[in-house]
């Protein structure tokens, strides 16, 4: 079935719904929507797959290593800024799609099988055993990436001096 533009397929689901004796009315209505500034077209909000990943723990250790002095801040007034956001942080990261970064270490095996993370390329599902796996297409937001670099740079994740 070819793709439909958004308007053709909200007049196919009322036809549907009125064919199934589902539907009770429709009413015209306006609705503030967003549009583009250079085609004024309709924005459509599209629906994807979120991942999200708990920071708690990672940005109090964070504030605790700022607090203890083992990291240090220039100028030094963004210590307090690490440690306020450590604190009042929710504990959840989002990772949105991003054009470039680190891809989301997520692989997917089949409809029966849920997805799951790996910190290794895995050589097969641990449900099924299946060795047709696909990784999450999905990248983490380059806010989320360029926090990895310090990390990267001091040889992780072996254990060094640094």
């Amino acid at each position: 079935m070819p793709a439909l533009t958004v308007f053709e397929a909200r007049k196919r689901i009322v036809a549907d719904l009125e064919a199934q004796g589902l539907l009770e009315k429709t009413d015209d209505y306006k609705l503030s929507v967003a549009v583009c500034y250079r085609c004024n077209t309709v924005i459509e909000p599209l629906v994807s797959e979120q991942w999200f990943m708990k920071m708690k723990d990672l940005a109090d250790q964070a504030a605790k290593a700022t607090r203890d002095g083992k990291v240090k801040f220039f100028p030094s007034s963004w210590e307090k800024i690490l440690c306020e956001l450590a604190r009042q942080h929710p504990g959840l990261v989002h990772l949105a799609p991003d054009l470039v970064g680190h891809r989301i270490p997520v692989y997917y095996c089949g409809p029966k099988c849920p997805p799951f993370a790996s910190e290794e390329t895995p050589k097969e599902c641990p449900k099924c055993k299946s060795k047709e796996l696909k990784q999450d297409e999905d990248v983490l937001d380059t806010w989320f990436s360029s926090a990895l670099w310090p990390i990267s740079v001091f040889g992780w994740p072996d254990k060094t001096e640094d």
